[in-house]
């Protein structure tokens, strides 16, 4: 999911939140919200990754 207003949550379960509906979101409702904004910017894929899985992995 590349939006600037999704954000994962979750302590042992990791899930999409929508910052602006505040409510858990999937790939498919993201894609097709009228607020969607494109994020792809390499350092924020990175980022969002690492979050995902829990470490820094060597950064």
């Amino acid at each position: 999911m590349a939006c600037k207003h999704a954000k994962i949550e979750g302590n042992t379960t990791k899930y999409w939140v929508c910052s602006l509906k505040n409510k858990a979101v999937d790939d498919y409702t993201c894609r097709n919200c009228p607020l969607f904004i494109h994020d792809n910017t390499t350092d924020n894929i990175v980022n969002q990754f690492l979050s995902v899985f829990g470490g820094n992995y060597g950064r």
